[in-house]
């Protein structure tokens, strides 16, 4: 399992997260539970046969079956989970034939599954198999073929809650020609709604610090507006890892940054970073191209106050003020 990468998926990070707990049996099942002597050994919250554990709950259960007929059919080829889902094996297409389409397609029925699942538990709402195959399948088909309508909006709403919000949107536009850096950063809510928009420009190194600076920038914004950011989403994947493990950059200069990163994060309590893909960062990755043009710092907090291409690409992903 090792050698498994469910980072590959194009999907949301959240989504590759509860991947990654399913294939480390980490996903808090009946058994999971038990297993903790946190619980009584309490059968399938679909079924109420068998023991409620990863592989029967997701594959074996006659009522997960449905789904996954509908999920194949409606894909139109087999899905080969004939080694079950812990093992990871799906994940791999030289082992199991399933494509990178495939794959996706998977990990968002299990998704589904498991939401259906909790929904049966909390609400005691009954799995219906359309509505999770037909949510599975639209899922893998908005991301997989991006960018289509309402991205960043879809990206949200699937992924983040009211506990999760302020969201915050950072990016960086390097060129490398001149050493200057447009930066951008969008405060939004769980609603897809925007706060807080801004822009400027930096005379940066690398991509890296570029991107450095444009969260610096946003945090300090947020440390003065005091608008409590819970979670912050960054394209710079280096970024992302150096925040997150306290990893050293061979600039000093750029080490310098990061502690400062750190510690306006520590005053905010430390709210989670996260890498999101570009293509579902494109309103920032267009905020950054227009600091990039301009010497002043922007900030917007209305509509009306975006150059027109602007506001479209806003639109376009689903975003508003």
């Amino acid at each position: 399992m090792g050698g498994i990468d469910c980072g590959i998926l194009k999907l949301p990070c959240g989504l590759n997260i509860f991947v990654w707990l399913l294939l480390h049996n980490a996903v808090k099942t009946n058994e999971y539970h038990y297993r903790l002597n946190l619980g009584p050994q309490s059968p399938c919250s679909f079924c109420g046969l068998n023991n409620e554990n990863v592989e029967h709950l997701f594959l074996s259960c006659w009522k997960s079956q449905m789904v996954w007929n509908l999920v194949s059919s409606a894909y139109g080829k087999a899905i080969n989970l004939s080694q079950g889902i812990a093992s990871g094996f799906w994940l791999q297409q030289e082992v199991s034939g399933n494509d990178l389409f495939a794959q996706s397609l998977i990990a968002s029925t299990l998704w589904f599954l498991w939401k259906a699942r909790c929904n049966k538990v909390f609400n005691n709402d009954q799995l219906v198999y359309s509505k999770v195959s037909q949510m599975a399948v639209g899922y893998v088909r908005e991301f997989f073929y991006a960018p289509s309508p309402n991205l960043s909006k879809n990206f949200i709403l699937y992924n983040f809650q009211f506990a999760d919000s302020p969201i915050l949107f950072t990016d960086a536009i390097f060129n490398d020609d001149t050493s200057m850096a447009g930066l951008s950063f969008i405060f939004s809510d769980f609603k897809a709604n925007i706060i807080c928009a801004g822009s400027s420009r930096s005379h940066v190194s690398s991509y890296v610090e570029a991107a450095a600076s444009s969260l610096c920038f946003a945090l300090q914004n947020e440390a003065n507006g005091v608008r409590n950011v819970k979670t912050i989403l960054c394209p710079c994947a280096e970024l992302v890892r150096v925040v997150q493990t306290g990893d050293c950059m061979d600039d000093w200069r750029l080490n310098l940054q990061i502690e400062v990163i750190k510690g306006i994060m520590d005053t905010l309590l430390v709210p989670k970073i996260l890498f999101v893909p570009s293509d579902w960062n494109r309103p920032a990755r267009s905020l950054a191209i227009h600091g990039l043009n301009h010497h002043e710092i922007s900030l917007f907090h209305h509509g009306r106050e975006l150059p027109r291409w602007l506001m479209k690409t806003f639109n376009l992903s689903g975003l508003s003020f």
